[in-house]
């Protein structure tokens, strides 16, 4: 057993020393227009010429750009597949300036639109070929930044949301509470509103106090504890969420010029997979250039192996890369949009 083992490792080593050597990457910085410096890493593909590239718009959170799993691996994977690829920290993370949650959704899009001009002025860089792929909260910022002055061939969307911040908040807790009675859950999600109806300052926050102290004691509202708190409306919490809180990305959606792909895993736990299946058949229905693709995987297509690592299928990264490569012409994009949903 201790020999089989042995040989099971090596020969995993060798797999991965016969992997594509690393692209070079090197430091890609920019000035936002409120003058924030906000600072990525650009992976090169081997070879000259120029290239057709990617931009990868993070979700939310402090964590550095390459500190997040997908991010540091779809660097390395699809620059092996002969992309560029720009991971950059989001203002005020990492190497970027700025404060974190210091902004809203539209300042983060002009930091995105700002990175787009500076990647497609490098020399390595084929400006007719970008794309962006969104993780998560990213979504509505590259929608928002391609609402303005659109710059990309192809929009991917990996988990990202159909549905407002604070609907996807609902969501959340309906999975918590998922093994609970159905009584329950409503309970949960009636304090959910009032909680949002706080952060907007249409109730006072004392009645939701109120409505609060007696269910603290149910059994249903451990799991849910993190979730429905007291959140005062002059909150500096309130105050960043207010403004982005029931941000509806459908809108952008429609009036989408650059065809669009959604990735979504199976047991994603953070976006609802039966209510982004109901808007892209929506979309679809009115002529909207938008797939689905279904993928085993959690929010961010990663799963866990036996060691309790996430991992990502080699399958994720040739899907992404053959869509990507469609994005010469808007003829071509949209012909692997159109293809029949998966």
């Amino acid at each position: 057993m201790l020999a089989l083992r042995h040989i099971l490792f090596v020969a995993l080593a060798c797999i991965g020393l016969s992997a594509a050597a690393p692209a070079q990457s090197s430091p890609l910085e920019w000035v936002a227009p409120d003058g924030t410096m906000i600072s990525g890493e650009l992976f090169l593909p081997s070879g000259t010429g120029r290239h057709p590239a990617i931009v990868l718009v993070s979700g939310s959170g402090r964590t550095p750009a390459l500190e997040r799993g997908f991010e540091r691996r779809a660097s390395r994977e699809l620059s092996q597949r002969g992309f560029a690829v720009l991971s950059y920290d989001r203002r005020g993370t990492g190497a970027s300036g700025g404060e974190f949650r210091a902004w809203t959704f539209d300042t983060l899009a002009a930091d995105l639109s700002a990175g787009i001009e500076a990647l497609a002025a490098h020399p390595g860089i084929d400006r007719d070929r970008i794309a962006l792929i969104a993780l998560s909260q990213g979504w509505w910022i590259s929608l928002i930044a391609e609402s303005g002055r659109p710059q990309s061939r192809l929009l991917i969307g990996i988990g990202a949301p159909t549905t407002t911040p604070d609907i996807q908040g609902r969501y959340a807790i309906e999975t918590a509470l998922a093994d609970f009675d159905p009584a329950e859950v409503d309970h949960a999600l009636r304090l959910y509103a009032q909680q949002s109806d706080v952060i907007r300052g249409d109730i006072a926050e004392a009645d939701y106090r109120a409505a609060l102290q007696p269910a603290m004691e149910a059994p249903w509202f451990e799991p849910v504890r993190d979730l429905l708190v007291v959140i005062p409306a002059e909150s500096a919490f309130a105050t960043w969420y207010r403004p982005i809180m029931d941000v509806d990305p459908l809108p952008l959606m429609r009036h989408s010029q650059s065809p669009m792909v959604l990735f979504a895993g199976g047991s994603d736990s953070i976006v609802s997979l039966e209510q982004t299946r109901s808007d892209v058949i929506a979309l679809q229905a009115d002529g909207i250039a938008i797939r689905l693709i279904e993928q085993d995987g959690d929010h961010d297509l990663s799963r866990r192996n036996l060691f309790g690592r996430r991992v990502w299928d080699a399958a994720v990264w040739d899907r992404l890369a053959t869509i990507l490569a469609a994005m010469g012409s808007p003829a071509e994009a949209h012909a692997v949009v159109d293809a029949p949903r998966e």
